[in-house]
């Protein structure tokens, strides 16, 4: 969302998605039952700021939160 025209995104991190359904989609190839299957959480959350587009509509973002920042788009 923040790649795009948010100022900000807070989500799950699509790269353990991902990784979290090729695991699941291996097991119940493999023959496990879907009732077998553990249900998951994620666990890793992911912030980026868009940075260009908060100057572009003013806002000023704090160096404290972007330093917390996993992604900042400059």
């Amino acid at each position: 969302m923040a790649e795009g025209e948010c100022v900000a995104s807070y989500g799950y991190s699509l790269t353990e998605l991902y990784a979290t359904v090729a695991e699941l989609t291996d097991k119940l190839l493999k023959g496990a039952r879907p009732a077998e299957t553990p249900a998951h959480q994620p666990t890793k959350f992911d912030l980026v700021i868009n940075q260009q587009r908060a100057r572009t509509i003013g806002i000023e973002i704090p160096r404290a939160i972007l330093a917390r920042a996993d992604k900042v788009i400059e």
